[in-house]
């Protein structure tokens, strides 16, 4: 368990670390940032209900549900369970805050959790209905730059984006299913 510790401060101080052209930092910045995401948010809800009326609204309450226990299990459980200070809390030699640090926990990253458990979700309905995979892709790779980002600005260590990506995955998938499973039986009744 030390090794793992040791492995993490050293991944968190290389990446929080970098210096990288002036308008990548301020891109990740504004990459990690909830309210960035709004029209993305809308484009969901817009673009499912339009293709899918009704259905599409029960498809839109399940990334709501899903993002919902995300944030719960992982902002207020979790985090209150492992207790575990954020990195730029600590004295941390040479630590670059890039952003306001925040008052809770560090573990899991509820950023990661909540933006892996839409990717998943919706990468889920587009890789069923796509001819390619290049939107599950996207969606992906869009919630490991929030996930980079929160480490890049010194609010989390890696294993907490790590953990977070994984509970964020599992709620996603599950509540993918669950939703795909209701509306299987509401269109056969």
């Amino acid at each position: 368990m030390e090794q793992l510790t040791q492995w993490d401060s050293t991944l968190f101080s290389l990446i929080n670390g970098m210096h990288l052209p002036e308008w990548l930092e301020a891109m990740l910045i504004y990459w990690r940032n909830p309210l960035t995401w709004i029209p993305l948010y809308l484009f969901w809800v817009l673009s499912f209900g339009y293709r899918y009326g009704k259905r599409g609204l029960v498809i839109i309450m399940g990334a709501l549900l899903a993002v919902a226990l995300a944030d719960v299990l992982s902002g207020q459980l979790l985090k209150n369970l492992f207790m575990r200070p954020r990195p730029c809390h600590l004295d941390i030699q040479n630590l670059l805050l890039r952003v306001p640090c925040g008052s809770g926990y560090s573990m899991p990253s509820a950023h990661a959790t909540n933006h892996f458990a839409l990717a998943t979700y919706f990468g889920l309905y587009y890789l069923r209905r796509a001819k390619t995979h290049w939107p599950t892709i996207a969606l992906l790779v869009w919630a490991a730059g929030v996930g980079f980002a929160q480490i890049f600005v010194g609010v989390h260590y890696p294993s907490d984006i790590v953990v977070g990506t994984a509970i964020g995955i599992l709620i996603g998938y599950g509540m993918y299913h669950i939703v795909a499973q209701y509306l299987q039986k509401a269109s056969h009744t």
